[in-house]
């Protein structure tokens, strides 16, 4: 709803005259002047020619209405004309297009009157249609008026800054101190000084170093006394029949006799047991200390001939296995000689013997 006022006021006689002046105090932008070699329009263009338009296109918000005095009408054809060519000037030129140069009005050309247009049933009073076009007017206005101060106000501050950043190179070069350059022998002084220095700093990272590596924590490992023990299966030896084989050395040449395992799935159980001090291994078994020998002489143990399985009376000095009679004598020395001139391991011959599949000359 409007107010009475704007209702009831009188329309102004000249109101939109101040459009066109406005328009022409607009400042030209100096890109168009300036890049790439300048937008100006070119005289006596014949490339192209615009068309003969008969009526201009104009805004009806900026326009006055045909209510107007012939007063405000006139001035604002007088200006028309100017501002046509100024708008003419500021139009972009490239190569590639060129703006077409509108021909020359006759002099004799009369213009058209405007025609009156029909009213609408329900029209405004003349004081409310000039109320709105005055504060279209005004709106428009104000917005031209800000655009100029803001593009004067950056013009400005932009134009400073590349002032004050040429005033500080020009500054910047001015205090340039002069550098000489150095002989030979002054750079070897000024390497031989860098030298001690990290040198210097050298010693002191190694001094550091070693000072932390002796912060460093250590795992302290308990010394109390200790008693481990360690079980573990190996064949067993007790179980076996007392049958002895002869080998001999292939480094030294002896003749050893040794204990032949003739069922090896026989196994036992060991367990070591082992002390850390020497004071709890005397005190755990009082017999072994030294100086001190039980009263029990030791067993002897028997032994039987690895020919016959009888309990052996004698021993075999060269070969180092007992024997019970002559006969196995005689069988034990030519299974060496056997040995001696084949190569046949002395354990593999006296398994064949006993199994029959060996048999002696005297036999």
């Amino acid at each position: 709803m409007l107010n009475s006022v704007t209702v009831t006021r009188s329309r102004r006689p000249n109101a939109g005259s101040r459009m066109a002046r406005l328009l022409n105090e607009e400042e030209e932008d100096e890109f168009y002047t300036s890049a790439y070699g300048g937008f100006a329009e070119e005289e006596d263009d014949n490339d192209y020619e615009s068309e003969s338009s008969g009526h201009d296109s104009i805004d009806t918000d900026f326009v006055d209405t045909e209510e107007e005095d012939e007063g405000s009408a006139n001035e604002t054809g007088a200006g028309s004309d100017d501002e046509k060519k100024r708008r003419r000037t500021r139009r972009v030129v490239t190569k590639s297009y060129k703006e077409p140069k509108a021909k020359k009005d006759s002099s004799d050309k009369v213009k058209p009157e405007p025609k009156p247009r029909s009213r609408p049933l329900e029209e405004p009073s003349a004081e409310l249609a000039s109320e709105g076009r005055k504060l279209r007017a005004s709106t428009v206005r104000a917005h031209v008026e800000a655009a100029t101060d803001k593009k004067q106000s950056g013009n400005s501050e932009a134009t400073a800054l590349k002032r004050k950043a040429l005033l500080a190179e020009i500054a910047q070069r001015k205090n340039l101190p002069e550098v000489r350059r150095l002989t030979q022998e002054e750079l070897l002084a000024e390497a031989k000084i860098t030298e001690e220095i990290n040198k210097r700093s050298l010693a002191r990272y190694q001094k550091l170093e070693i000072e932390r590596k002796k912060i460093r924590v250590q795992k302290t490992v308990s010394q109390q006394p200790m008693i481990r023990t360690h079980s573990f299966a190996v064949p067993s030896v007790a179980d076996q029949p007392e049958v002895y084989g002869v080998a001999v050395n292939s480094e030294s040449g002896d003749v050893e006799m040794r204990q032949m395992l003739v069922n090896r799935n026989l196994r036992c159980a060991r367990t070591l047991v082992s002390f850390t001090d020497p004071a709890s291994f005397t005190a755990t078994f009082p017999s072994t200390a030294p100086g001190k020998r039980s009263g029990q002489a030791p067993r002897k143990k028997t032994r039987f001939c690895p020919l016959t399985g009888r309990v052996a009376a004698y021993l075999d000095p060269l070969t180092r296995t007992p024997y019970a009679d002559l006969a196995a004598f005689r069988a034990l020395r030519y299974l060496y000689r056997l040995h001696l001139e084949t190569g046949t391991p002395a354990i593999d011959l006296l398994r064949q013997y006993r199994s029959g599949e060996l048999r002696i000359a005297d036999d």
